[in-house]
């Protein structure tokens, strides 16, 4: 039925262009930087009248409606303690959006939930303002024990003023979803009746659950099940493991409802779209896949009354791609990108009509511009960053290569603008998770280090998602082994091309990425310079006993952790031998640790304990604890000071110059 997608842009091996400024851009200023985006998230009306968004005002994330008529924009919330998450236009004039406190410190289940809190609707006037569901603190205020979180799912996107709502109470597993009007907050549970524990569950047009995804009590094995109405009985489709390549998860329904579209992994690497043979109970036909990246419903794009899939964006190693099923929207895209030359463009709204532009690239941060289909004619409305306008950034490349056992490892490359690339300084910067993965784009920490003279090296090694199968399970039980080898490895690889100095290397990451710096530290202390600790973990072992995190006695942390990280008992020599506390003694080099004083993911003592192993060893550690900062930190002043002290602490002890 479709293409498959492919990113001719990924080369295995890396060429540096000799070609460069002869002049190095002065450092960007931290807080330019760091400063929060002033218009983000911009969503254009069904009408395409209005764009709403989010915006900083009074010191808080609100929600903005732009009069297209006449370019005018008026705050529509007025939050003064909270901080607008997600939003959504349920119709013409009204819109839904949930709040919470960004700066409480919270992490874990809130985080898990993201976007998770009060949800609220309002006029696009500001008027007629409605508290759908009470954030969890106001419920614990008034007494409730478990309060429940809510997350938007959608607006039913049928002319009425409701939305899907998904709900759940602290300390429950239970996923409900409901229907509540924005109205008058009346709310009909829709997951009645459900064949098991749901962790899934997918809507179709009607706004009826027809799939849903259930789980085991250990929840490693998962149960995908069918109905054909509300009323009729569940069918089993599909049983698999949790972490087995073989998973099928419901996505959407098409516009009619009689057909599913799933998404698999079964019979190749990345995962696929499929269309689901219901008479015959297996994957049909494959409609969209890429070669090297996953897909996920998240870039499924639906039209907004028939619920029609329209097209699929993935993000692949290097620029998203969008691959059209709508000729209208395929005709739009190639026009909008003809204009907007070397970006990436996220098109959205009304292919005959008005379309709104979210435009931006490794060196650009987002822009939104106005597209008339009619007329042709494209202009600019808002920037993400208009503070930013006149900096000169650096360009990411998306690289693969070949790790010692040969395993591709996707990474991106950000060199010093207007500097040779010969004999860099090297940043090591090492996502989270680690079942994360970074993207190509604009991103402000890599820009920070860049523009003071670092090459910046982002390894998506084994253990990463997006990037497949195979990619991602070659992580299991490897914390501190070839996961940092891996890192080593794309080190290495740009030493012996020239383009890094090898004896000037420093390794940087916050919660896994903050093991990673401090596992680089203790087993390879002579390939790095220093170290930049974020929120990391300290020692898998604590990951498992400490029984104040948010992941204590979770079925996860007693059944699939074991497999992904170790087991505790069983695995307790590897533990040992990985663990960064229990090899203080190996750590030599300087190490700047940094850490939220109400983390719940990676609770204070990982980092108390490290800190005073390596104080006692002798070796130098600036340590910071963060008040009012959970698991990262999100506090504009606290990011201005970090990245202040990372600053001063790379010029002494890995200076670029």
């Amino acid at each position: 039925m479709f293409k498959t997608l492919v990113n001719a842009s990924i080369a295995c091996a890396l060429l540096i262009s000799s070609v460069f400024p002869s002049v190095f851009a002065a450092p960007i200023p931290v807080e330019t930087l760091f400063r929060h985006d002033q218009n983000r998230a911009m969503q254009l009306s069904p009408d395409g009248r209005f764009v709403a968004g989010l915006a900083t005002v009074g010191g808080r994330i609100n929600l903005v409606v732009v009069d297209l008529d006449n370019t005018k924009a008026f705050p529509v919330t007025g939050f003064k303690d909270m901080d607008v998450g997600r939003f959504a236009w349920v119709n013409d004039n009204r819109l839904v959006l949930t709040a919470t406190d960004d700066r409480s410190g919270s992490s874990g289940y809130d985080q898990f939930f993201a976007g998770s809190g009060g949800i609220y609707a309002v006029d696009r006037d500001g008027s007629n303002w409605r508290e759908v569901i009470p954030s969890p603190k106001k419920q614990v205020g008034d007494g409730a024990w478990h309060p429940t979180y809510g997350y938007l799912r959608r607006a039913m996107e049928d002319g009425s003023d409701d939305v899907i709502v998904q709900t759940a109470k602290y300390g429950t597993k239970a996923l409900v979803l409901e229907r509540v009007n924005t109205r008058n907050a009346k709310r009909q549970t829709l997951t009645y009746n459900m064949p098991g524990q749901v962790i899934d569950a997918v809507v179709d047009a009607k706004g009826v659950v027809r799939s849903v995804v259930t789980v085991n009590k250990s929840e490693t094995r998962g149960t995908l099940w069918l109905r054909d109405s509300a009323d009729a009985p569940w069918v089993k489709l599909e049983e698999f493991g949790m972490l087995e390549h073989d998973q099928v998860w419901p996505a959407a329904f098409d516009a009619s409802g009689k057909e599913l579209y799933v998404l698999s992994a079964r019979g190749r690497d990345t995962t696929a779209l499929f269309a689901y043979d219901i008479a015959n109970r297996k994957l049909g036909e494959q409609l969209v896949a890429h070669p090297v990246a996953d897909l996920a419903d998240s870039g499924l794009i639906f039209a907004r009354k028939s619920r029609e899939l329209q097209g699929v964006t993935v993000f692949g190693d290097a620029e998203p791609e969008t691959a059209w099923f709508d000729e209208a929207w395929a005709t739009v895209q190639a026009r909008v990108d003809a204009t907007l030359k070397g970006r990436v463009n996220m098109v959205r709204g009304n292919a005959s009509g008005r379309v709104l532009v979210y435009s931006y690239s490794d060196t650009a941060p987002g822009e939104y511009f106005l597209y008339d289909v009619k007329a042709g004619h494209i202009e600019p409305l808002l920037k993400t960053r208009p503070d930013l306008d006149g900096a000169e950034f650096s360009a990411t490349r998306a690289l693969r290569y070949p790790a010692r056992d040969g395993l591709a490892i996707p990474a991106y490359l950000t060199l010093p603008k207007g500097k040779a690339p010969k004999r860099l300084p090297l940043v090591v910067l090492v996502h989270g998770g680690p079942w994360s993965r970074d993207r190509w784009g604009f991103n402000a920490e890599v820009q920070f280090l860049a523009s003071r003279g670092y090459a910046v090296l982002q390894p998506q090694f084994r253990g990463s998602m997006g990037f497949g199968s195979h990619l991602f399970s070659a992580g299991f039980k490897q914390w501190g082994l070839k996961m940092q080898d891996d890192l080593n490895d794309g080190v290495s690889m740009l030493a012996k091309q020239g383009t890094i100095d090898p004896s000037r290397v420093c390794i940087m990451g916050a919660s896994y990425g903050g093991f990673a710096t401090m596992s680089a530290l203790a087993r390879d202390a002579d390939k790095y310079r220093c170290g930049i600790n974020m929120v990391g973990v300290t020692d898998p072992a604590l990951f498992f006993s400490i029984s104040w995190s948010d992941y204590a006695d979770s079925a996860w942390i007693e059944n699939d952790a074991k497999i992904m990280i170790g087991d505790p008992d069983a695995d307790a020599e590897m533990f040992n031998r990985v663990s960064p506390l229990k090899n203080a003694k190996s750590i030599r080099a300087p190490v700047l640790m940094a850490y939220g004083a109400e983390d719940s993911r990676v609770p204070l003592p990982h980092g108390e304990k490290m800190r005073d192993a390596l104080q006692a060893n002798g070796t130098p550690v600036e340590w910071h604890v963060f008040a009012g900062e959970g698991h990262g930190f999100h506090i504009e002043e606290n990011q201005f000071k970090l990245y202040h002290a990372i600053e001063r602490f790379l010029a002494k002890y890995n200076p670029a110059d």
